[in-house]
Order: C-alpha cells, then structure tokens, then sequence
C-alpha cells in the first residue's frame, strides 16, 4: 500500500493470531525485496480483528522490527485496508481502531481520501540551539506519538538545493544525538513556498529517506505554523509530491485534536511463503 507515497507491506491477521515477537520478525522479511517478496516497502502493518469498542486493531513496525511508534500515514492505510477487506462493516461513520497502544478516530472522505484524528501533540519544544560536532543548529521538537526533529532548510548553509542535498548523510548525527536518547528520532527538513510545506524526512527504523512521513508531516506544520504564521490547515507536500493535510481541532494556542488527511491506495496484493521457523 502507499499511503501519500509512503510504502507499507500489510497483511491481514485475522486469521494468523500473531505476536508482537512475531511480527517483529516478519518485519524486515516483508519489508526487504527478496527471491520471494517483490517489494521493498518502509514499514510493516498488521490488521487484526477488533475488541470491544473498536472497529479493528493495528499495529505499526519499523523495517528493523521496532515497534511503540505511531505511524500517519500507516494509519490511514490500515483504515482503508480494513475496510477494503471487511475486517469491519463501514457505516460512513468514525472508524475507532488502536495502533501503537493507543485509540484513533478516522472516517473515508467522499474523495475517498482519509482523514485520522490525533490527540493534541504529547510534546512540542520550539526550536533552540543543538549542538553538533563542527556547528549549532536551531532544532525544534514535536512528539504526536512519534519523536520528530524539524529543522528549516533556510537555516542550512553550502548542503546544496532542498531537494538535491545530501539529507541521509545530514540526519545521521541529530538521529542519535544525546538529546533524543534512548529512542533517537526522525529528522525533518522543511521548505515554506508561499503557504505549502515542502518536507524531506529521514526515519528512524527505516534508516533511510522515505517518501512521505505523517506525523513528520504534523510535527513540522506545527513548527512551520508558528515560524511563518501560517494558518491552517496546512498543505505538506512530501517528497512523493502527494500533497497531505494538517489541520487542528481548537486554535494554535489551545489545541485540543489534530487531523491528518491524505490518500491510501493498495498498489499490489500478493503471497508470500514463509517458513514458520523464521517466525517461532
């Protein structure tokens, strides 16, 4: 699936009762093209069947098999996956599902676009000075159930174009600096354009430039917002170049919900054989 160019493997688990140990090592055998999976994709997604008071349950890992974070755009393509596959009965109503622990609404626009509402951010920490090896750098910081970095690329000196530079290469060191240990965290470098934010994101767990990130695309709007006075919702263009959505439920000073809206589309379906001596 892509969600707004953001690629996912994602199965469904109704019937495989599968743990999270499990999971964890499916990851990067359906992450990794190989002899016997025909695609590389940024992240795994698992749908099961739903508990009481959800429509369905899903569940988020990394590439490398780490898992706890919440993922914007793999949770828009498990809502449309659920429904595609009728793992619940869509009633044009919110869709409630949990991903990463936690509980979301969601609904399926007439555009057939989805729209996934967040809590208000956990933690934004305006941009201050981090200190690198050779220079200081203004970083800012938002938690909305993943940790980002956000970083204007007006900032940067002598990288070379926003879309050209060598952003794998700048992210290293702020992915596992001291201040954002034990975990590390996903750097983004943004771009205002008259009212869109153009972005670029390197992933922690991917460990790699992927071609769109959500919560990366809400944390950096929240910090562009305050910058630029920007109003929202805000349009955030990826480097996919498949505009997403952010928009917040209160005002800038008091935000009580967060909206993230975007496509998901099914690219391929497919089978995969694995020996249940990977997985036991």
């Amino acid at each position: 699936m892509s969600g707004a160019g953001n690629k996912f493997s994602v199965i469904n688990a109704v019937d495989y009762n599968l743990s999270i140990i499990q999971l964890a090592k499916l990851a990067p055998i359906l992450c990794t093209k190989s002899m016997n999976n025909p695609y590389y994709s940024e992240g795994l997604i698992s749908v099961d069947a739903a508990v009481k008071g959800l429509d369905f349950r899903a569940e988020f890992l990394n590439p490398d098999g780490s898992h706890g974070a919440m993922c914007g755009n793999g949770g828009r393509c498990a809502v449309y996956f659920a429904s595609n596959q009728k793992i619940f009965k869509y009633q044009n109503k919110l869709i409630d599902f949990s991903m990463a622990g936690n509980k979301y609404k969601a609904r399926i626009n007439q555009d057939n676009t989805i729209s996934l509402n967040f809590p208000p951010p956990i933690r934004i920490i305006d941009p201050k000075e981090l200190r690198l090896k050779k220079h200081i750098l203004n970083v800012g910081y938002v938690n909305v159930g993943s940790d980002h970095a956000v970083i204007d690329f007006d900032l940067l000196n002598g990288v070379g174009s926003f879309n050209e530079f060598d952003l794998v290469g700048f992210s290293s060191e702020i992915r596992f600096h001291n201040d954002f240990q034990p975990l590390g965290v996903n750097v983004n470098v943004y771009n205002v354009i008259g009212s869109k934010v153009f972005l670029r994101t390197f992933e922690r767990g991917v460990e790699a430039e992927t071609g769109a990130c959500g919560t990366g695309a809400i944390s950096t709007a929240l910090i562009a917002s305050k910058k630029y006075n920007l109003n929202f919702p805000i349009k955030v263009i990826p480097t996919s170049k498949e505009e997403i959505q952010v928009d917040i439920i209160g005002t800038k000073n008091n935000i009580v919900g967060l909206v993230l809206t975007g496509p998901a589309v099914i690219l391929d379906s497919y089978y995969v054989d694995i020996s249940e001596d990977l997985i036991n």
